[in-house]
């Protein structure tokens, strides 16, 4: 489950680009904010089986 989360963080950010390209200010900041809800999500799915995250997936997370 968290590795669907983790993908899910990634998929907001190929409509990102367009986002800028259209001047769009109001789907950028959806599209930011479903990355930065997928990437808690993910983490917080590993935390609950506890299991640890590999130290630079957990960076990339928190980057996020």
């Amino acid at each position: 489950l968290g590795s669907k989360h983790f993908e899910d963080t990634l998929e907001p950010f190929d409509s990102v680009f367009k986002s800028i390209a259209a001047k769009d200010p109001h789907r950028l900041n959806l599209d930011i904010s479903a990355a930065i809800d997928s990437a808690e999500t993910c983490k917080d799915d590993f935390e609950d089986v506890h299991i640890k995250l590999d130290p630079q997936i957990l960076m990339k997370i928190n980057a996020i």
